[in-house]
């Protein structure tokens, strides 16, 4: 710590929110006049459904790291002419998870989550202008750990009508 380093208060092993994700959405005039529901499909990252976001093939198959004792971080020292100096770094046995897997899950190789094509329903309300943005919540990617999953925002474009104009 002496040269502004020191311990970090995140833990490795935390569970991490997913992505948010942003999709752009046309409608007709009629559909933003009068309000709709639209499905659209979204290429997402999503909880693992053969393990269930574990990563392994059961749970017995999840061990603390040996190397790290769940800590995610292994520290080493060292003796140099100025004294004892240690450092901090990333566990390379576990990779900083804190945790190592005997047997990976065969559906996500471990991950804990599957990239997959998912269909969504949104539903736009009544009067919705041109250019007005909209935030799903839960319909981003899946987090890691058992992170909540992120947001999706929808910015939509209305097309302009033939005979009619919006004012106000």
């Amino acid at each position: 710590s002496m040269f502004g380093g020191g311990r970090r208060s995140s833990s490795a092993t935390a569970s991490s929110r997913g992505r948010d994700l942003k999709i752009a959405l046309n409608l007709t005039f009629e559909e933003a006049v009068f309000g709709c529901e639209k499905e659209v499909t979204l290429n997402r990252f999503e909880t693992c459904s053969k393990c269930n976001g574990l990563g392994a093939e059961s749970k017995n198959d999840v061990e603390v790291c040996s190397r790290c004792h769940g800590r995610g971080r292994v520290v080493q020292e060292q003796m140099t002419i100025l004294g004892r100096i240690q450092t901090e770094a990333v566990c390379p046995t576990c990779g900083g998870k804190g945790k190592t897997i005997k047997h990976k899950c065969s559906h996500c190789g471990g991950e804990g989550r599957t990239k997959n094509a998912s269909k969504v329903k949104i539903k736009i309300p009544a009067g919705t202008d041109n250019g007005q943005g909209f935030r799903m919540s839960g319909n981003g990617d899946a987090g890691l750990n058992g992170g909540a999953s992120g947001d999706l925002y929808i910015n939509v474009s209305v097309k302009e009508h033939e005979l009619f104009e919006r004012d106000g």
